[in-house]
């Protein structure tokens, strides 16, 4: 049986959830008895935990019996593995990198890279429709139940801002919510506010767990796992799907709107808030159908699709 290498060929400091992702699924293909690792040159990810930590490896080398996975892009140090002689699939954690790097599906086939990985049905269908590729399996995400969990809540926000930084004179988007909050409400301008920045996973958990409400700031994703994570812990999420987070966001289990609708989200923030304060019975109702919501992406879920795949492919290798 061949190795499954994952190449993750970026800096132990970068932060991301298609990083905590791909660590996630090596661990689980070693729960099911493949031989899996993450090549990361610079070492393991800082922030991850430690056991997911040990997944790490800073050398590599290529049997045609193994399995290359590569990320979205296949330039830079990886570009030699595009040539090796092995089975090469593509964990594609967002699909809009994926088109930026402007490759097209003749070019994956010159090189061998024939199966694409995705971690939902709305990347599935982008893949289909903007590249014309056709072997695309999905393998949802999972959250970690012993991390991510409900505790008792205090009134604060807690928010990853990193995709809406300032640009071009316009404040980044957290700043500017916080800012207007302030103004129209401004009984709820001394709420707290938890920025997840570099924080390690324990500390996000920990943030998380204590916040009553999550501000989503999602932009141009796959499948978004934060919000998912903030569900999970009993946080009232409000805020932006990210376009991929229309696979499990409704009306039902948050407040949900475009980046645009600026005064839209304040007001479901300010909604939330004093829903959570009051007890108000439709506030809690959210925050009941995102734990639901979250519980859905299970370990055992992720388990049996990487079974599916993985060893299909291993049984087509021989």
């Amino acid at each position: 049986m061949g190795r499954i290498r994952f190449l993750n060929p970026f800096v132990k400091t970068l932060i991301s959830g298609g990083i905590k992702a791909t660590y996630q699924q090596a661990e689980l293909l070693r729960e099911l008895g493949f031989d899996a690792a993450v090549y990361q040159p610079d070492g393991a990810p800082v922030w991850l935990s430690p056991r997911l930590q040990e997944l790490a490896c800073d050398r590599l080398s290529v049997t045609a019996h193994d399995i290359l996975v590569f990320p979205e892009n296949l330039s830079g140090s990886i570009a030699k593995f595009a040539q090796v002689a092995a089975r090469k699939v593509m964990f594609c954690q967002n699909h809009f990198y994926l088109f930026s790097h402007g490759l097209t599906a003749d070019a994956f086939a010159r090189c061998g890279l024939d199966k694409f990985i995705v971690p939902g049905e709305l990347a599935k269908r982008a893949l289909q429709s903007v590249m014309g590729l056709s072997d695309i399996a999905v393998v949802p995400p999972c959250i970690d139940s012993a991390l991510f969990l409900p505790r008792q809540k205090v009134m604060r926000i807690v928010t990853a801002p990193r995709k809406f930084p300032a640009h071009d004179g316009i404040p980044a988007q957290a700043a500017l919510i916080r800012a207007t909050l302030g103004l129209k409400y401004p009984h709820l301008a001394t709420v707290p506010w938890d920025l997840l920045e570099r924080k390690s996973e324990q500390e996000v958990a920990d943030a998380m767990r204590r916040a009553a409400v999550f501000l989503s700031l999602c932009k141009m994703e796959t499948l978004p796992l934060t919000p998912l994570e903030a569900m999970a812990s009993g946080c009232v999420v409000v805020g932006h799907h990210g376009n991929g987070g229309l696979e499990y966001a409704t009306s039902e289990n948050g407040l949900w709107f475009s980046p645009e609708q600026l005064e839209e989200t304040v007001d479901a923030l300010a909604a939330a808030l004093d829903g959570v304060s009051r007890g108000d019975p439709k506030i809690l109702a959210l925050r009941d159908a995102g734990i639901a919501t979250a519980a859905r992406f299970t370990r055992e879920r992720t388990k049996t699709t990487l079974q599916q795949v993985y060893g299909g492919l291993q049984s087509a290798a021989g």
